[in-house]
This record gives structure tokens, C-alpha cells and sequence, in this order.
């Protein structure tokens, strides 16, 4: 079987763990007998993901992972342009690794978050528009007869986005109305880890799936291409 994995980060980080503890390589280190390939965008939005659809139905896969949306229904306190410029500013200063991370993490994020208390808060994808992007994969991967499972998103629990809860459920909800209607496999990604105990559910940044996250999707994945 080839596999596609068609993500944002989540596939592809957090960089605190080695990347053979990323969930698509546990899923291979378990089914030795299967192919895939990993087609990942840090930071991306469903609308973004649709530059690569093309592509991800050329290559003929059996089956297709999507995992987007987290970057879609995030509460923002700063426009996408702004804080892509603001890390940009970072990098034309030529900040090493540790003083970036410094950075985002005392300077970007809280203002990030006190932007969300003083100003209406944004998306960056409206959920109208994560649904047609949905739907445009979804329909694509039908019409090529290729299998597809989806992941919804996880909890978030990094500070600077305020009722997080609020804004993913909204997102997952529509995913998995859709999912149910279509009949298309759904791991609720979100359930999983607020039924887990261990903390390390999410990366040190509360944000990226932390070591136990990536095992607890791998093992779903592996669930969905077994039945």
C-alpha cells in the first residue's frame, strides 16, 4: 500500500523529539510492508493545502491522511501578514535557533495574546471556506478512487490562544458532520488525547503532538488501515 500524508506541521514536528518518533515513520516501523510519502507544510491552512492537490492525486496514492485545519481555526490576535513579517524581522537579524525560540516565546506570543484581549480576535481561514476546501479534497480523492482518513485537531493548550477549545470544536465539528455524511474515516484526534492522562500528549509548547501524541495517531492510523 502507498500512502500519502498530507499535512501541516503536525506530521513533521515538534523538533524537541527525533523525527523517527514523527507518527507517519511509527506507522511504517509497525506495517513494514507499505510505501509513503509525506507532503508537509509548517504553518499551512487548508487553503494552502489545495496548492498541492494536484500533485497528491498524481502520484496515485491508495490511500490519503489529511491532517489540516489547526492552522485554519486558531484564535489570532495579529494578522497572518503581520506575524509572518515579525518572524521574518527575526531572521534578517540573523538570531541563531535559541534566541528565535527566546523571541517567540516572550516577545511574539504575548503579544499575540494581548492582541486578542484588546482587539477582535481573527482566523485565519473562516470556517465557511475550511468547509469548501475540505470538500474540494474530500470530492478529489473520491473521483480518483483513493481512500481517505482524516485527523480533526487536537487540543491546544499554548496560552496566547484564548478559548482555543471554543474555535477547534467548531472546526472539528464541521469535519466530523461531514466525515458522517460521506462516510469517511474521521480519527477524532481531539477525543483521544483529552481521554489521556499523560501530559506528554502535546509537545512543550502545548501546541505540536508530543511524543504519546504521535504513538496515540499512529496506532489509529494503523487501526483504520488494518479494518
Amino acid at each position: 500500500m502507498f500512502i500519502v500524508y498530507y499535512t501541516d506541521c503536525m506530521s513533521i514536528s515538534p523538533a524537541e523529539l527525533d523525527c523517527s518518533e514523527y507518527y507517519p515513520q511509527l506507522v511504517k516501523r509497525e506495517l513494514s510492508d507499505i510505501s509513503y510519502e509525506v507532503f508537509a507544510q509548517s504553518g499551512a491552512t487548508t487553503t494552502d493545502s489545495l496548492s498541492d492537490l494536484d500533485k497528491i492525486i498524481g502520484l496515485g496514492p491508495e490511500l490519503v491522511i489529511y491532517a489540516y485545519g489547526v492552522n485554519d481555526a486558531l484564535p489570532r490576535g495579529l494578522q497572518r501578514e503581520t506575524r509572518a513579517k515579525l518572524i521574518r524581522y527575526m531572521y534578517n537579524m540573523k538570531l541563531n535557533h535559541v534566541q528565535r525560540l527566546w523571541a517567540r516565546k516572550y516577545l511574539l506570543n504575548p503579544l499575540e495574546y494581548i492582541s486578542q484581549l484588546i482587539r477582535p480576535i481573527k482566523q485565519y481561514v473562516a470556517l465557511d471556506e475550511s468547509r469548501n476546501n475540505f470538500l474540494n479534497v474530500m470530492n478529489s480523492c473520491k473521483q480518483s478512487n483513493i481512500d481517505l482518513v482524516v485527523l480533526n485537531i487536537a487540543p491546544v493548550k499554548n496560552y496566547r490562544f484564548i478559548n482555543s477549545d471554543k474555535f477547534i470544536n467548531n472546526y472539528n465539528d464541521m469535519i466530523l458532520a461531514i466525515c458522517n455524511e460521506h462516510n469517511v474515516r474521521c480519527i477524532d484526534v481531539f477525543q483521544l488525547f483529552k481521554n489521556e492522562k499523560s501530559s506528554l500528549t502535546l509537545a512543550t509548547d502545548q501546541f505540536h503532538y508530543g511524543l504519546r501524541g504521535h504513538v496515540i495517531v499512529s496506532q489509529e492510523i494503523i487501526k483504520s488501515i488494518i479494518d
